[in-house]
């Protein structure tokens, strides 16, 4: 099956908080310790029981686009909000916002799926 584009972000907006990529580099190798990191980019693919993943941070440390099945793309929307505060209010959606579900905090992977 071919991969989807998905997003996990926040308004920025409503904080100043932004990921830092420092932090999010450190992360990725913890989650996905075969993942192929550009820290110039900050661009990563990994491979899951789904397929082959590729996450992007935005420029502006306020979304992280995903290319890949839905179950990878929840996956990584739950691994982002345990680095986003608390106070800040997540989104995860496709691509064109035609579904959006709230990320609560301590949210699950199959939690995600559910709201979908």
């Amino acid at each position: 099956m071919a991969p989807f584009t998905f997003m996990v972000l926040f308004d920025p907006a409503t904080t100043d908080w932004r990921a830092d990529r420092n932090g999010l580099t450190q992360e990725i190798r913890r989650a996905w310790p075969d993942a192929d990191i550009d820290p110039s980019m900050m661009t990563w693919t990994f491979r899951d029981e789904d397929g082959s993943v590729e996450s992007s941070l935005h420029s502006d440390g306020t979304c992280v686009y995903v290319d890949g099945q839905l179950e990878s793309a929840a996956r990584v929307a739950a691994w982002f909000r345990r680095m986003v505060p608390p106070s800040v209010d997540l989104i995860f959606c496709d691509i064109g916002y035609n579904v959006a579900v709230s990320v609560p905090v301590g949210a699950q992977p199959s939690d995600i799926l559910s709201a979908w």
